[in-house]
């Protein structure tokens, strides 16, 4: 979970598979673990957050996501799936 700009920012990944939902909603893949990439489609056709890099605190709880256009969010681990 991040916030920007007073909006909420939820990304989700799992087996390669990336979900993010903010006043959009876009799904796509990512590669990496310690260092990812992201490639989204928003449904709406948003372009803010579709493509970008991130990298992992060594704390394993921050994600830093750098997005192609100039954004930048820090994801903070809210929980972990039970399964």
């Amino acid at each position: 979970m991040a916030t920007q700009g007073g909006t909420k920012v939820q990304l989700v990944l799992g087996k390669g598979t990336a979900g993010l939902t903010s006043t959009s909603l876009c799904g796509g893949s990512y590669t990496g673990e310690d260092a990812i990439a992201l490639t989204l489609t928003c449904m709406d056709g948003n372009k803010q957050r579709t493509s970008g890099h991130g990298t992992l605190a060594a704390d394993g709880k921050t994600l830093t996501v750098q997005w192609t256009g100039g954004l930048t969010d820090s994801f903070t681990r809210t929980g972990l799936p039970s399964n």
